[in-house]
């Protein structure tokens, strides 16, 4: 699964029955069915039946069946009684029906990894990254097996992105990270000492940390050893 971004109801359709995220820019969109939407800027979306949308920026959604709205910030949100808006900011937006649950957010290391069921033995985190054939990272960072990857350019944590190496908790999270489908996958054992958490970051779903603490290997798209 891919992030598309498109600015017509055709390209909108078009990365939906692909399969992808469509990354709403600006414009009206009608998302139906089982569609992935990402909401940004000015856009407005329509969702029905089971779609799943996340909102930023002055978005505005109207949604309405069995539809899961992420809300990170947005200008409106209009909602039949079935939907479940699940927020992660501290935003004012407008939100009229629907049933609005406030999202946890980690704090600790640790915490992160409890939500995302990451496996943790002896203080270390198994993570992963997505890679090419090279064993490059998106950015073109090694993470050849049996090396230990740290991060040469480490801030301490201060941003949310650069200044370090970020890790998804699950293979196949690291897809949506990738320009084009990862070649392969890689497990990176993490200490938690070295893993920051930032709460109210624009990527809770994957985390930033100096590096690795023991030599990364390949896994499969379920994390099993190759």
């Amino acid at each position: 699964m891919e992030r598309v971004e498109v600015r017509t109801q055709v390209e909108f359709d078009a990365a939906v029955k692909a399969g992808n995220i469509a990354v709403c820019i600006s414009g009206y969109f009608e998302a139906r069915g089982s569609s992935h939407v990402v909401a940004w800027g000015s856009s407005h979306v329509v969702a029905w039946g089971s779609s799943h949308v996340v909102a930023w920026g002055s978005s505005h959604v109207e949604a309405r069946g069995n539809v899961f709205i992420r809300l990170f910030s947005c200008l409106k949100i209009q909602a039949g009684i079935h939907v479940l808006i699940m927020d992660h900011g501290s935003n004012e937006s407008k939100i009229t029906g629907g049933k609005t649950v406030k999202a946890f957010k980690p704090k600790t290391a640790l915490q992160w990894c409890t939500h995302w069921g990451v496996k943790v033995e002896k203080k270390i985190a198994i993570l992963f990254k997505g890679l090419n054939k090279n064993n490059n990272s998106p950015r073109g960072f090694s993470y050849t097996p049996g090396t230990i990857p740290t991060a040469p350019d480490w801030d301490g944590g201060k941003k949310e992105c650069g200044g370090g190496l970020h890790f998804s908790p699950v293979p196949k999270m690291t897809n949506q990270y990738c320009s084009e489908p990862p070649d392969k996958y890689m497990a990176c054992p993490v200490a938690l000492k070295d893993i920051v958490v930032h709460p109210n970051g624009l990527y809770p779903d994957k985390i930033k940390a100096r590096g690795c603490c023991a030599p990364v290997w390949e896994c499969d798209e379920d994390g099993n050893k190759i």
